[in-house]
């Protein structure tokens, strides 16, 4: 029954915006579910969450009033976004600029998660003149961006939740204005207007030398190397750079193999999480992981699963600083932080 409930709403795509965004929880549960479906003639009971509840509730509320044209109209606005490892920047009607920083835990991830978070901070910025106009109906915004998945994403949702989060929180937010975001891919090399003013906005992610230092004498486990860093940020000093770099140690993490004696401390993105904890189980040595506290993502049953102890950072202190020529400005983060140690000694 839910499959043919979900196949009769996809249908409506055409006539419903954003249908694929909201039908994407109730693609999870399906596939979920599917193993167990084809094993009984008689189908199976699922229970349904609360955010499944509200999706459903969402489709009862608007399918009856939704009449969206299959040729859509012009745009009433119009803005370029893009995003860099420190920040985001856009610029709306090609005469409004806004750019701002990444926290901690956004500037860690994919350069897809930072364009989504870039086009979410953006609508935010320039709400006051999204949401102006006398216009009847729905408005439509054009969105420039030069990542191919956020216009993908955008239009039938993610089956990785942190991007399908932000790509709902987008779609609630216009929703509720009766805006449209219609996202179109152009050239990098026509974007550069919002990737300058993303990179106007300078800094590195540097580790709270303290806290880490704290949290390891606490752990019995004393650093050595820093890896996934590079000399301005290093908090010790030996380092291993991703880049070609003259007092690096040694370049790019997943080449080398460290024995006994050493410890690497290492705050990977996200992405690379569980290669990352799969390269350290090679070595002798031991790998020190500060990441996120995180149980949803895919990595996290990896990190669980072999580290041999962990201690989580105190919130009342930054886990990350954002370094320029002004000093050290602690970074904001939604999430809070941890250390795991992966430990082959023994």
């Amino acid at each position: 029954m839910l499959r043919s409930l979900v196949g009769r709403l996809i249908s409506c795509e055409r006539a419903v915006w954003g249908a694929r965004i909201h039908l994407r929880i109730l693609y999870y549960l399906i596939t979920e579910n599917e193993h167990i479906s084809k094993q009984s003639a008689e189908g199976v009971f699922v229970s349904l969450s609360v955010s499944i509840i509200n999706e459903l509730k969402w489709w009862y509320a608007n399918l009856p009033t939704s009449s969206q044209p299959i040729q859509m109209q012009a745009a009433v606005h119009e803005f370029y976004v893009d995003a860099s490892a420190v920040g985001w920047g856009a610029v709306l009607n090609n005469s409004v600029e806004a750019s701002g920083l990444l926290d901690a835990h956004e500037a860690l991830q994919s350069s897809t998660f930072r364009e989504l978070v870039g086009v979410r901070e953006a609508v935010v910025t320039f709400w006051p003149i999204l949401t102006q106009g006398n216009w009847k109906g729905v408005a439509v915004v054009d969105v420039y961006c030069d990542n191919f998945g956020i216009e993908c994403i955008m239009r039938k949702g993610s089956s990785k939740p942190h991007l399908q989060h932000i790509a709902s929180e987008i779609t609630k937010l216009t929703e509720a204005a009766n805006l449209k975001l219609r996202l179109c891919w152009l050239p990098r090399e026509f974007n550069v207007y919002a990737d300058e003013l993303s990179k106007q906005v300078s800094g590195e992610l540097v580790l709270n030398a303290d806290l880490i230092t704290d949290a390891c004498l606490q752990l019995h486990t004393y650093p050595t190397i820093h890896a996934f860093t590079t000399r301005s940020a290093t908090i010790l000093r030996k380092f291993w750079s991703e880049v070609v770099d003259g007092r690096a140690e040694r370049v790019s993490f997943f080449s080398q193999s460290w024995g006994v004696e050493e410890n690497v401390l290492a705050a990977p993105r996200a992405k690379n999480i569980t290669h990352v904890v799969k390269h350290a189980l090679n070595q002798a040595g031991k790998l020190i992981l500060v990441h996120p506290i995180w149980p949803k993502q895919a990595w996290w049953a990896t990190v669980e699963k072999f580290r041999t102890k962990f201690m989580n950072l105190s919130p009342a202190k930054p886990a990350w600083f954002w370094k320029n020529d002004s000093g050290l400005t602690p970074a904001k983060c939604h999430y809070r932080w941890c250390i795991s140690i992966i430990d082959n000694t023994s």
